[in-house]
Order: structure tokens, then sequence, then C-alpha cells
């Protein structure tokens, strides 16, 4: 993928990250989704000091400063949305998601399906319960941004994400310097 490479103070809120991480969970996400992109989060907040994202990891649906969610990562595209949206109803759907639990019953039922050769996350549609970090970012693209490609939000994946240049623009995050 050859894209335009981006610094951190480049980012605007709204911007979904897709993360290459290392790790055990990484590794798994990996095999459950032929791609190397294994995590994602949402620019959820700029200040001088810190690029806030919020993401479901297994603690939770939280918000992190982008140092720490960067930790082990060996690459993450940028996904800026190529539709106006209200800032507004992006933090809506941010409250929705607050107190949700990582979906870790989900995460063996998807490795399940996909050793079946199902290439389709099946997911489910409580987000206020569960949720992975690529159904989080979905809910938000379909109720947020009204992207209608995006009508079962439940199902996505992080590669399904990365791989999106219709919906998108995307760029290479410089996470590290040269």
């Amino acid at each position: 993928m050859n894209v335009e490479e981006i610094t951190i103070d480049q980012l605007k809120v709204g911007d979904t990250l897709c993360y290459h991480k290392r790790g055990i969970l990484a590794a798994m996400i990996r095999i459950v989704t032929s791609s190397k992109f294994t995590h994602t989060s949402i620019v959820s907040y700029i200040g001088k000091n810190a690029v806030i994202v919020h993401e479901a990891v297994p603690v939770g649906y939280v918000p992190h400063k982008l140092d720490y969610s960067i930790k082990d990562t060996i690459q993450v595209i940028i996904k800026r949305p190529k539709v106006n949206f209200n800032v507004q109803d992006l933090y809506s759907c941010i409250m929705d998601m607050q107190g949700a639990k990582y979906e870790f019953e989900g995460l063996f039922a998807e490795l399940w399906w996909h050793i079946k050769n199902r290439k389709v996350w099946i997911g489910d549609k409580e987000v206020r319960k569960n949720v992975f970090c690529s159904k989080a970012n979905a809910y938000i693209f379909r109720y947020a941004f009204e992207m209608k490609d995006y009508e079962q939000w439940w199902s996505v994946s992080p590669d399904i994400i990365a791989e999106d240049f219709r919906n998108f623009e995307t760029y290479k995050l410089k996470i590290r310097e040269n």
C-alpha cells in the first residue's frame, strides 16, 4: 500500500486508526480475519498535549491517550471519512458504548466460525453490552457518519475497515522518527 504518511499532529477527530499490532490477541485476530490489521480505534479528542482515542480493549470500551494505544504497534493506517459529520453525533455513539465489555466470547466464536471456512464475522447487534474494536467503529460509521455501507456494522472486522477506500481517505501514521 503506497499512501501518504502523516504525523500525529495532522490527525482529526473522527479519524479511525487501523493497527498492525504484536501480541497473542493480535495474532489470534490475524488468524480469524486473514488480515495484518488487528485493532481499530477512533480519534475522539485532540488537545494541546494529547490525542485521545476510544477503543474496545480487554478492559472494555475506553478512552486512551494515543501514545498508550500505539504501544506494541508495527504499523498504523488512518482512515479519514470522506463524508462530513456532526461531532456531537460521534460523541453520542461513543456514549452509547460507554461501559460495554470486550466481547471475548464473541472472539472465540468468530475463531470457530472461521475455522469452518466462513469469511464473514457473525457478530451480534448488542453494542451496549459487548463490543469488538471494529464493531464499535462500524457502529459509529453507520450512525454518526451515516455510511450506508455499514448497515451490518456488528459483523465488521478490522480488515474490512482497513480495505475500505470508498468511504475513507487512507494515510499511514508516522509513529517513529526515521
